[in-house]
């Protein structure tokens, strides 16, 4: 994480964006202390999806059939869609695998990302429905592709 002063941010805004975007969130300090935080976007997204998941638990029934596609292309809003995938993937309902079709972002990006802004990942499978799960995700992106 950068800490820069407000001035540095006048004088090299374009750095510090390049930077936020390249996955480094940045302090900006006025009188020495700490006043606005700029972090990427889709880091932000996430962020506010793992928070809000806390307060919306997923049900019984939802943790064992997961999230059905056509539940996901029902949310048209892409934060909603961001929250609804962080709420299934956090409570244990879905993989990461299928987290990263529905958010549309890769797997390799949301390791990193969540490693980065501390978001717990699940590595492995824990049951033969999440192989199969994540077989079938990866037959849907490959046919996409």
């Amino acid at each position: 994480m950068q800490v820069i002063t407000a001035e540095d941010l006048t004088r090299n805004p374009q750095r510090v964006l390049d930077s936020v975007r390249a996955g480094e969130p940045a302090i900006i300090e006025q009188r020495g202390q700490a006043s606005v935080a700029i972090v990427d976007v889709v880091d932000y997204q996430l962020l506010q999806a793992a928070v809000r998941a806390q307060g919306w638990p997923v049900s019984d029934s939802d943790l064992e059939r997961g999230l059905p596609q056509d539940v996901v292309e029902r949310e048209s809003n892409l934060q909603g869609r961001f929250d609804l995938g962080l709420r299934y993937y956090l409570a244990g309902a879905i993989s990461t695998g299928r987290l990263s079709e529905v958010l549309h972002i890769p797997f390799a990006e949301i390791s990193t990302r969540f490693h980065r802004l501390g978001i717990p990942i699940r590595i492995g499978v824990e049951s033969i429905d999440e192989i199969l799960g994540d077989v079938d995700t990866a037959a849907r992106v490959t046919s996409r592709a």
